[in-house]
């Protein structure tokens, strides 16, 4: 299992999002993505009540997701860069 909060840019503000993976999704994301990374999500919203030490009700807000699109370009190979006429 793996949580964390991604960043979706907004004109003047980024908004944060929390997200949980679990499994082979959380393979792959720890193989393939870094901070800044693209991805198009998909999963379902999980919406949850508690009560704080204060005794007040709480609401929180993630999505479980169920599949991760990687949309950064594949890096290339140094072997390959060293090869480009540009």
């Amino acid at each position: 299992k793996i949580a964390f909060q991604l960043a979706v840019n907004h004109k003047e503000q980024a908004q944060f999002i929390p997200c949980v993976a679990f499994r082979k999704l959380v393979e792959n994301m720890s193989q393939y993505l870094h901070k800044g990374s693209k991805v198009y999500i998909e999963g379902s919203l999980s919406i949850q009540k508690y009560k704080n030490h204060e005794g007040q009700i709480r609401t929180t807000t993630k999505v479980i997701l169920q599949n991760v699109i990687f949309l950064d370009n594949k890096p290339l190979d140094n072997k390959l860069q060293d090869n480009l006429p540009f």
